[in-house]
């Protein structure tokens, strides 16, 4: 992550942790050493503020947001808004891929971290 040096950074992520969900943690998962040192990395940053477990709500105005995390609701004002929105999977049908049971690459991916029934 780099920036103009003196520049602010407000890292909002629905997450927990950042990393995306191709890091999130299962039950027994341990953290990859690459998804640790990102982490890490943003954690030591001055000028970045990470807000985990936080969802924007609106924007209130030009160059505001209003943000929410379990505890309480607040507005950001910025000079400049990058989304990263990350990716999803796409799921081209195929024959049976509506059957109970039949799932994509990422639906298997959360059942193995979320723990499997």
């Amino acid at each position: 992550m780099r920036a103009p040096s003196g520049a602010r950074i407000v890292l909002l992520d629905d997450n927990p942790w950042p990393g995306g969900q191709i890091w999130r943690d299962g039950p027994q998962a341990s953290v990859p050493t690459q998804a640790q040192r990102l982490r890490e990395h943003v954690g030591a940053l001055n000028n970045v503020q990470h807000h985990p477990q936080t969802r924007v709500i609106a924007a209130t105005g030009p160059r505001q947001l209003l943000v929410e995390d379990a505890e309480r609701g607040w507005v950001i004002d910025y000079d400049t808004l990058i989304l990263c929105t990350g990716a999803r999977e796409l799921l081209l049908p195929f024959p049976g891929w509506t059957l109970p049971g039949v799932t994509g690459a990422g639906g298997l991916q959360a059942l193995i971290k979320g723990g499997l029934p």
